[in-house]
């Protein structure tokens, strides 16, 4: 099973295990759903997702109808429930076992620690000679004024898949390809796939409206998680799709489920020193998880550590402790 793009995104980013924190009364789940649901049923196969060797495939199972979306990744030892509340999207991780959820993520940081990465690049070039400047920007994909131009291209090529025939559509920021995606006719239920991005982080606040006005369903999609850090490639592609009437139950926190709530303070991996989650200076590891940091030198210690290829040496040293 494997289709949208919307969900294994999220398996993508959320697969870190360590994010779970203390237990709150179960009182505050939400109740069970009562009744079926129409829904499209897609099995699906991920490939390049964090944690993730690069030639594993991943394996989910993701129902979705109208304003609902699961996806059961128990490899990772997650569900995943979105849900569209006066169109906005709504997400809860649940255990594999059921016994504990959270609610929503800290997704929306991904795109902000990146809008910070990049003003903090122009600013350092500031000064520096155009040939150079035109360069790197080039290379970052980065405008004047963190300007950024997102084009939809319907290239008119089509192909079988599943016994569909679905249309290649591409979303490119500032001349790269942010997603390459091969739609079909959704079965008849209208179902905003797109819609749920929003919650997810992946893309920036230009691509989102974009996002929203494809529809269908995506079989097969190629698409680009561009960081503070780096970009990485997620593929997804579909093995199979039906249509059944699914409880509505499945789309809900089991009631019996306790809520977790998310860790106010981390030990920053350079110095030692204990911050607050809220107030730290962010980045993220090439696995998508979180790590925060007690200063900037820590933050450029480990970017150095991390990633030597883009940040060279120097001579600064992080604060001791």
């Amino acid at each position: 099973m494997r289709s949208c793009l919307a969900l294994s995104l999220l398996a993508l980013i959320l697969t870190s295990p360590d994010l779970w924190g203390q237990v709150v009364p179960a009182a505050q789940a939400p109740s069970l759903g009562v009744g079926n649901v129409r829904s499209l049923v897609i099995s699906q196969q991920a490939n390049g997702l964090p944690n993730q060797p690069t030639k594993e495939k991943v394996f989910q199972r993701m129902q979705v109808t109208k304003d609902h979306l699961r996806l059961d990744d128990l490899q990772g030892g997650v569900i995943y429930l979105l849900e569209l509340v006066d169109g906005e999207p709504r997400l809860k991780e649940v255990s594999a076992d059921g016994k504990h959820y959270r609610e929503d993520g800290e997704l929306g940081e991904l795109q902000k620690s990146r809008d910070r990465s990049e003003r903090q690049t122009l600013e350092r070039l500031k000064g520096r000679p155009e040939l150079e400047r035109k360069e790197v920007m080039a290379a970052q994909y980065l405008r004047p004024g963190l300007e950024r131009e997102v084009i939809v291209e319907r290239t008119g090529e089509k192909k079988v898949i599943l016994e569909r025939t679905a249309e290649r559509v591409l979303v490119k920021e500032n001349g790269r390809t942010i997603v390459n995606v091969w739609l079909a006719p959704s079965e008849g239920i209208d179902i905003p796939f797109f819609q749920f991005y929003s919650k997810l982080g992946a893309f920036s606040k230009e691509v989102l409206p974009k996002l929203a006005e494809l529809k269908g369903l995506p079989l097969q999609v190629d698409f680009t998680v561009v960081t503070a850090i780096l970009a990485y490639n997620i593929s997804v592609t579909a093995i199979d799709v039906s249509v059944m009437e699914v409880p509505l139950a499945e789309y809900r926190v089991p009631a019996t489920a306790k809520l977790v709530e998310r860790e106010t303070m981390a030990t920053c991996p350079i110095c030692g020193q204990q911050v607050e989650i809220a107030n730290a200076k962010q980045s993220r590891r090439s696995d998508g998880s979180s790590v925060y940091f007690d200063s900037k030198e820590c933050t450029a210690e480990f970017n150095r550590r991390t990633y030597p290829e883009r940040f060279p040496p120097q001579n600064k040293e992080p604060k001791k402790k």
